[in-house]
């Protein structure tokens, strides 16, 4: 008698997407349309992106108004 095991091994891969934007200080409102606009290309590839296996993350970073 022999045993036959089999496992599948899930492989989740991440593709993270990173942003510096002002979100804080005089240039905060300019800040909110990037970091808005970044979050748009994001969700519009997201599909994609899944659909071969991999997942997306967006990060933003304040950079307060001084690059």
């Amino acid at each position: 008698m022999s045993l036959v095991f089999t496992s599948i091994l899930a492989l989740s891969f991440l593709v993270a997407c990173g942003n510096t934007d002002t979100a804080s200080g005089g240039s905060a409102t300019l800040g909110e349309a990037i970091k808005n606009g970044a979050a748009m290309a994001v969700q519009e590839e997201k599909a994609a992106f899944e659909e071969a296996g991999l997942q997306v993350e967006l990060t933003g970073f304040d950079d307060q108004g001084d690059p």
